[in-house]
């Protein structure tokens, strides 16, 4: 078993914590180019231990005389995952606060309600990426690892990733069957992190699907 760093946005720390995210999907940098005979671009399961994942090749062929190869850099099933945030050691920068006290940006309103000295000004955040290992309050087991492209996420899968509907999502309910809103709120979420880098929603990218649990959920 490995452990290895993850990044998540404070939107997605709370769907985890919830419950409702158990799936996240990560751009495979880089691209493959595959070239399916089916006239269907595809991507099958490698031969090396089932680490390692293949573009479909002109031959219809895969394995080690087919490179390129890919591995999931987020590791294999069975493997850890530590939640990265964003963050505040506040037992060293907010005065009254216990020695190892850490805030989570996600947390904000019940950071500010414990019972630390007054201060004048809001607390500078540090950005997930600083995250060390030992201040990470969330770790995830690997439960499954696949390849597919980004569009072809079904209805189910987009509730996994922590998505809900705007316009039907209730109390006591969802929407029933296949929802345009519900697609358009992964949408809108794939390309506020993903558009920028160059892997919008229409370009259609191939992901890592990576399904998890947190550690000692049943």
């Amino acid at each position: 078993m490995k452990e290895r760093p993850i990044l998540f946005s404070a939107e997605m720390v709370r769907a985890i914590l919830d419950g409702r995210k158990t799936q996240t999907r990560r751009v495979i940098k880089p691209q493959p180019i595959c070239t399916g005979t089916s006239g269907i671009d595809r991507f099958e399961r490698g031969c090396l231990g089932m680490d390692y994942w293949y573009p479909s090749s002109p031959s219809g062929k895969i394995g080690i005389f087919e490179p390129p190869r890919y591995k999931c850099p987020y590791g294999v099933p069975g493997d850890r995952l530590w939640v990265r945030e964003t963050w505040l050691n506040a037992g060293v920068e907010i005065p009254g606060c216990k020695p190892d006290e850490i805030w989570y940006r996600e947390d904000e309103d019940e950071a500010f309600a414990i019972s630390c000295e007054p201060h004048d000004q809001r607390p500078k955040w540090r950005p997930s990426i600083f995250m060390p290992r030992w201040a990470s309050r969330i770790t995830l087991e690997v439960t499954g690892i696949r390849v597919e492209r980004v569009q072809d996420i079904i209805e189910g899968d987009i509730r996994s990733e922590g998505v809900e509907c705007p316009e039907h999502d209730f109390h006591s309910g969802f929407c029933a069957g296949e929802c345009s809103s519900l697609r358009g709120a992964f949408r809108t979420l794939w390309d506020s992190i993903n558009k920028k880098r160059g892997y919008e929603w229409d370009v259609n990218p191939w992901c890592w699907v990576i399904s998890f649990r947190k550690t000692g959920d049943k």
